[in-house]
């Protein structure tokens, strides 16, 4: 074999070995594009739009919630949409705070406790409302729908990754 013919052999044997490197990475790719809906498509939930809609319908369906049900959950629901728009705002501001701590060089430990020390309160408030809203639309269930709904939540809490 001359030297042309060797080198284009390493070539090949080389292109052909990192091929078969790069298969599973890109059928990883793959399973999580299809897992994961794209940036365009999550637009919408980022924003809570349609998102709220989509647990409903499926809580509805999974608990078989009678029309009275559907209609008090979609009134609680409505509820502590209109007690959270106040603190988004400030829920946002903290978060845009808190990216530009974790973008910098180095992590500053006084200056993140300074900031969560700063929204603790909103944080509170926060937890509130959604621990207010929780209980609300779990007073709307029957004994079965309550046992049937924390089993499905803590299956899904199960099946997270980390």
């Amino acid at each position: 074999m001359n030297i042309i013919n060797l080198v284009k052999a390493k070539r090949t044997r080389g292109a052909l070995v990192a091929l078969v490197l790069s298969v599973p990475m890109l059928s990883q790719s793959l399973v999580y594009a299809q897992d994961h809906p794209s940036e365009k498509a999550m637009k919408g939930h980022e924003r809570g739009e349609g998102m709220m809609r989509h647990m409903l319908k499926k809580m509805a369906k999974k608990l078989e919630l009678s029309q009275s049900q559907k209609q008090q959950v979609k009134s609680i629901v409505q509820q502590a949409k209109i007690e959270n728009s106040e603190l988004k705002v400030t829920m946002l501001a903290f978060k845009e705070k808190n990216k530009v701590l974790m973008l910098a060089e180095s992590f500053d430990e006084q200056a993140f406790l300074l900031l969560h020390q700063e929204y603790q309160s909103s944080m509170t408030d926060v937890a509130l409302t959604k621990a207010k809203t929780r209980h609300a639309i779990l007073s709307v269930l029957t004994t079965e729908q309550k046992t049937k709904w924390l089993s499905m939540k803590h299956q899904n809490r199960n099946a997270r990754p980390f």
